[in-house]
């Protein structure tokens, strides 16, 4: 990447991977490569970039994993399923103090501002915001209803576009912040 560009300004580690099954039902192969993905490739780009950002002085790393609390960082993590929220946390490094969770579904747009409020007072302000919700369908074009069309927009497009305007004023203010999106190729 630094030869095409010349250098990274933002390096969003994104990689992971969980694991449904009990602890005692899955293979040692499974946790090494949870391991492998969630925790080591991590610490590995991080260790790549870090040496040019810190000769640049300029520079930031977002980690979209729970990995992100064993640096200090204040996580807010949020999705619809709260119970789901809640085992993440747990698995986060940073622990209850450092590891907030919200509940909230892109779809109620209504909501979106008031939600970001409640997100700004857990830990007075918002550095960066992840735009990670997205939704994909499988079906052909002509076999997929109208409604999953719709949802697909709601989600991969309008709520990145409210969350963002949503946060944007107090980073405006600040003059401080960062909005990282993320998306597939096919979407």
């Amino acid at each position: 990447a630094t030869r095409l560009f010349g250098h990274i300004d933002v390096l969003v580690n994104n990689a992971g991977r969980s694991q449904r099954s009990a602890a005692e039902d899955t293979p040692a192969i499974v946790d090494s490569q949870i391991m492998q993905i969630n925790y080591n490739s991590v610490v590995h780009l991080t260790k790549a970039v870090l040496p040019s950002m810190i000769e640049r002085k300029s520079g930031h790393i977002v980690n979209t994993s729970s990995v992100a609390g064993e640096c200090g960082a204040k996580l807010i993590l949020s999705a619809r399923n709260l119970q789901e929220l809640e085992r993440v946390r747990s698995g986060c490094a940073g622990g209850e103090k450092n590891t907030k969770v919200l509940r909230m579904d892109v779809l109620e747009v209504e909501i979106i501002a008031s939600k970001v409020q409640e997100a700004t007072r857990l830990f007075g302000q918002i550095d960066v915001l992840v735009n990670n919700a997205g939704r994909s369908q499988r079906s052909a074009a002509e076999d997929t209803p109208a409604i999953v069309d719709s949802q697909i927009m709601q989600i991969n497009y309008n709520s990145v576009v409210h969350l963002t305007k949503a946060v944007l004023p107090s980073m405006i203010e600040r003059k401080s912040g960062h909005i990282v999106n993320t998306s597939s190729v096919a979407g």
